[in-house]
């Protein structure tokens, strides 16, 4: 047995449970060790803590990176020809960073029965537990369907508006930062559950982010939504035609290269400019 204040020691487990019927006591949610010779208590942290604590820091950081990227992308007009680069290696790079974090959440130390990943037959596993689980397998693997829809995109027609796999590719995309962030939110509560760690961390940086990405939404559905309507004013209807159209029509219909009758040579070349005029402005 051991002498000594060493061998009058004791790890003492936390009695868990939602309701009487499933307690069970389990050393995988912290620990206390107690001392029987000297009547003092140290707090026992679970096996593979950190783990726990960097699967969080990478999640929120992945999708904040995925956030930002999106946000390039809403001035691309503004830097033609280096957006989409900065575009595709900062969401690549939240992706990796969003990946290892779920990697961390299935290689935990430990041998608890707690500790198992998508283990939810114990009585700690509630709502709370499931739904991130199931949203984070979620929005880890769904930018792969979102890459595979960016490479599949057709190209874009003269009215500039976004459909088909373009369209899927940008709506996948807002929502699975959206929803990444928003599981944020879900594994800081579990977080502060298992380790007794402070939640706000996560949270407000999480939260942030979330207002960020819904003013960023809110703005890319209203261009959205005015550019269709602008579409249809110069278009005239489903049937219509362009106003570059229209002003070709015009052109092509008022006398061509010939001078109108009764029109001088001069009058003609100036009239044929800005007939010209005309269809630049109205291509723009």
């Amino acid at each position: 047995a051991g002498t000594g204040a060493a061998a009058m020691s004791s790890n003492v487990g936390w009695s868990l449970s939602t309701s009487q019927g499933k307690v069970f006591h389990d050393i995988g949610h912290g620990s206390v060790k107690l001392n029987f010779g000297t009547g003092s208590a140290t707090k026992v942290e679970i096996s593979g803590a950190e783990n726990l604590r960097n699967h969080g820091v990478l999640m929120v950081t992945g999708y904040g990176l995925m956030l930002l990227g999106s946000l390039v992308a809403l001035g691309k007009n503004a830097s033609p020809g280096v957006w989409l680069l900065a575009h595709r290696g900062i969401q690549v790079t939240g992706m990796i960073l969003a990946a290892a974090g779920l990697a961390l959440t299935l290689t935990r130390e430990g041998n608890s029965q707690s500790s198992k990943p998508f283990d939810y037959s114990k009585a700690t596993a509630d709502s709370v537990l499931k739904a991130h689980g199931i949203m984070g397998i979620t929005v880890v693997f769904a930018p792969v369907i979102q890459v595979v829809l960016a490479v599949l995109r057709e190209k874009k027609d003269e009215s500039g508006r976004l459909k088909g796999k373009r369209l899927a590719h940008v709506v996948l995309g807002w929502v699975v930062i959206i929803m990444g962030l928003a599981n944020c939110l879900l594994g800081a509560e579990l977080i502060s559950r298992k380790l007794g760690d402070a939640p706000e961390p996560y949270l407000f940086a999480a939260a942030a982010m979330l207002a960020v990405a819904g003013l960023a939404l809110a703005f890319k559905v209203f261009n959205y939504v005015r550019n269709i309507g602008k579409g249809s004013g110069r278009g005239g209807g489903k049937g219509g035609v362009t106003r570059a159209e229209a002003a070709a029509a015009a052109v092509k219909g008022g006398g061509g290269e010939g001078a109108h009758e009764g029109e001088s040579p001069g009058s003609a070349r100036d009239r044929r400019a800005t007939d010209q005029a005309v269809v630049v402005v109205a291509t723009v």
